[in-house]
């Protein structure tokens, strides 16, 4: 249980990173409960850049849907 946490908590501070590194914004800003768009006012096409990116990162398969 507890190797679950550290590896939730890793995943967790890389995609903050991803997300800082497009959107420009400081990765302390970034809380769970805060909405990208509403709150950070991170737009619809930098979200698409971050899911880019961590597709990337993790090796995920672009779904073709």
């Amino acid at each position: 249980m507890r190797r679950g946490r550290q590896v939730r908590g890793s995943v967790r501070a890389r995609l903050v990173e991803l997300v800082s590194e497009v959107s420009g914004c400081p990765p302390e800003v970034f809380e769970d409960h805060l909405d990208l768009e509403v709150d950070l006012g991170i737009d619809s096409i930098k979200q698409v850049e971050t899911l880019g990116k961590v597709r990337e990162e993790y090796g995920l398969p672009m779904d073709e849907d």
